[in-house]
């Protein structure tokens, strides 16, 4: 039995990020978060973003991101999408992205994240870009993604089936990492040993 597919539209509440006026001036002491999409590495991970100050934003309450909140970057041909845990606890998005604020009664947010990175979702958002110099998608075309909806309980097993992935690719990087550093030493050191005699 399939899924039922029903538009972004109807599980959500579609925002754009805050809007400033000039360039965002970053602020050390500042105690807000900017996340934009240059600050995105990963699906889940994001680089040092900017901070800036409280008093700088307008009606902050209503940007502030709420766990769960997903964002998806509105230029270019990526779509970037990322999951916002909660961690900082006061960020923003600017303008550069789509907020997405699901139903959480409805759908796990880790399951819709993870579908909007799919090749049917892309194509969708692929379909509807407009622009030629900036590719850019408008908000009515993320409302109308259609998304299959199965049971709480199989989103719930599909949400627990990414998060094992996401550790294991996390371990394996890790792992790479460390296999680099190993061998890089290995070869310095026969290098200086070369050099040394």
């Amino acid at each position: 039995m399939q899924p039922t597919a029903i538009p972004l539209a109807n599980i959500s509440n579609i925002r754009t990020g805050y809007t400033f006026r000039g360039k965002i001036e970053a602020n050390s002491q500042g105690d807000v978060t900017v996340l934009q999409p240059k600050d995105i590495i990963n699906k889940g991970e994001f680089t040092e973003a900017a901070k800036i100050g409280h008093s700088g934003i307008n009606l902050l309450n209503i940007h502030l991101l709420k766990k769960g909140d997903i964002l998806i970057a509105n230029k270019g041909l990526r779509f970037s999408v990322f999951l916002y845990n909660g961690t900082p606890d006061k960020c923003i998005a600017s303008s550069s992205f789509f907020v997405v604020s699901v139903d959480q009664k409805k759908v796990f947010p880790e399951y819709l994240a993870w579908y909007l990175e799919q090749e049917p979702a892309k194509n969708h958002l692929l379909s509807r870009v407009t622009g030629s110099i900036i590719p850019t998608i408008n908000k009515s075309a993320i409302q109308q993604i259609t998304i299959p909806l199965p049971s709480l309980t199989t989103q719930e097993y599909i949400t627990e089936l990414l998060q094992i992935g996401t550790e294991e690719l996390q371990k394996l990087r890790q792992l790479r990492e460390r296999k680099s550093e190993f061998y890089n030493s290995h070869i310095w050191e026969k290098i200086i040993q070369e050099t040394e005699h």
